[in-house]
Order: structure tokens, then sequence, then C-alpha cells
């Protein structure tokens, strides 16, 4: 691989088992991107990107400011698209597995629960995190049947996560924020299951956070804006092994990575 990108004038190239990220000058983007696929097949990817030359260390409240910025501008639809270059230290997230039970049960790590919320379809996805290390323990999709009156639905909602938490026990838990749905009959329904998917890990006394999605994306993928298919992809390298029950389950675990990163963050700046 390294002599083919050589050849097609790249920079240079990191591998590992499920892919090769080719790097180049800006000038000989274009060309490298024709000669490697020309040679190798289509790529799965292939865009422009900044490169920072110099770095600045900034204080907890200017990064909170920041971080509160480039969430409010990846909401906006009039934004298309809003990039950050922004390292937080000792947050390299490429999974690999800690020895279950020795950090958690020592105070140094934690077990995190993501839930998609839907009244139909809910994800839940769980892993662990030590340090920054995550791993990835279960997930799956909780189902509830669409010719039940919306009462019935929401208990078998809550009922199901509760058997998840039980099973589990998560240390604590994070939900995906519910975007506006042009049709006001099904936002309201959806955000009533969500209340309900809120209310299950509150009720037992877990810490509950919340995040947009655009942020879990940005968060798992780099993009606000990424594709489902591309979550699911930077899930399954996030955390080697896991077998992903659908899409829901897919975005649930990235929420979970998702809080892992700024659960670790705050944890950071709360040290210093």
């Amino acid at each position: 691989m390294l002599e083919a990108v050589i050849e097609a004038g790249g920079e240079n190239v990191e591998s590992d088992p499920e892919q090769h990220v080719v790097t180049s000058a800006p000038d000989d983007f274009n060309s490298v991107r024709d000669a490697l696929e020309q040679r190798l097949g289509p790529a799965n990817s292939a865009r422009l990107a900044w490169r920072p030359r110099t770095s600045a260390a900034i204080d907890e409240e200017t990064a909170t400011s920041l971080f509160k910025l480039l969430e409010t501008l990846e909401d906006s639809d009039d934004v298309q698209n809003v990039y950050a270059n922004s390292r937080w230290r000792r947050t390299s997230w490429l999974g690999s597995t800690p020895e279950r039970g020795q950090d958690r049960n020592g105070g140094r790590g934690m077990r995190v629960m993501g839930l998609d919320p839907g009244l139909r379809h809910t994800g839940w996805g769980v892993i662990d995190v030590a340090g920054n290390r995550l791993s990835h323990v279960a997930d799956g999709v909780i189902h509830a049947r669409a010719d039940q009156p919306l009462a019935n639905r929401l208990v078998s909602l809550f009922r199901q996560i509760n058997a998840v938490l039980e099973t589990y026990r998560p240390d604590e838990a994070a939900v995906e924020e519910s975007f506006v749905n042009k049709n006001p009959a099904s936002t309201l329904k959806l955000g009533v299951a969500r209340g309900v998917v809120l209310l299950a890990p509150a009720e037992r006394g877990l810490p509950v956070s919340e995040y947009s999605a655009n942020l879990v994306k940005k968060s798992v993928v780099g993009a606000g804006h990424a594709e489902k298919a591309q979550v699911a992809l930077m899930v399954r390298r996030l955390l080697p092994g896991c077998g992903l029950d659908g899409a829901d389950a897919a975005d649930a675990l990235a929420v979970a990575i998702c809080h892992a990163h700024h659960a670790e963050t705050r944890r950071l700046w709360r040290a210093s």
C-alpha cells in the first residue's frame, strides 16, 4: 500500500485492519485520488481538510464557550458545514478492551449506556470506559408494537429499558436529543417517548446527559452532518468486535461514545 501511495504522489498512509488513510498536499489531492482509485478501486471517502501548523492552549471557560458555539452552528439549518480541529488531552478514542471489572470496581472507570429514542424503535448501547479506552459491552433495539395504544407502548418501552438497565447496570446514561419534525403530531409522540427514555435511568438515580444529533456525529465521525452509514462505520472502528443490532443500536453506541468523550474532558478540566 505504501508503495502505491508513493507512486501516486501521496505524502503518508496510516493503515489498520479496516481501512487505509492517505494524506497528500492540497495541490496533489485530485491526482493522488485518481491514481489510487485507478489502481485500487473507488475510495470510501476523499476530501480536503485543514491541518493546523500552530496550536494554542485555552482555559476551561473559553473551551466551554467554543464548544457551545460549535454546537449552535451545527444545529443551524442555515449552516452547511462546521469545521474544527480541537484536540483534547488524553482523548484518543480508538477502542481497546480494559480489564473488565477492575477499573469500575476500583473507581477508575465507568459504564455508560447510550439511548437513541423512538416510539417504535429505541436503540441502546452499553460501553465500558477506562481512561481513554473504550470497550463494547452490548447493544440492541427495543421495539414497541405499532398496533397498541400509545399508553401501552410507553409502558412497554419503560419496562424494556429497565430490563436493560437491570442487566448491564450502567453508571451513567446519555440520550440523543430529538429533532423537530415537520409533522406536529409525530413530534409530540416522539417527545413523549423521549420523556420515558429519560425517566427510566433517572428514576434509578443515574446521571443522565443529553446531546444533539449533530454533536454526537461530530464527536464520533468528525462531521456534524455525517450519514448513518458513516456513524456505523466509525462505531465499529472505535469499538472493535461489536456486531451492531441495526442502525438504531449504532446511533445509541455513538451517543455513549460522545458522552464518554465529553465526560473525560470535563474530568480533566476539573483535575487541572
